[in-house]
């Protein structure tokens, strides 16, 4: 049986000057896409 991790990934940005999140999450998705980890984005969050 392959093991299983599971995470949980939360964005916080401090100091930017600004409340929207989009661009911050975007490049997180494209990290976890280029690496090619299996995630799924929820309203509170990521998830395997």
């Amino acid at each position: 049986m392959k093991p299983i991790i599971t995470a949980e990934l939360e964005i916080v940005a401090l100091g930017t000057g600004n409340t929207s999140m989009s661009s911050h999450i975007s490049e997180a998705v494209k990290a976890l896409e280029k690496s090619g980890v299996k995630y799924q984005l929820t309203p509170m969050g990521t998830r395997k």
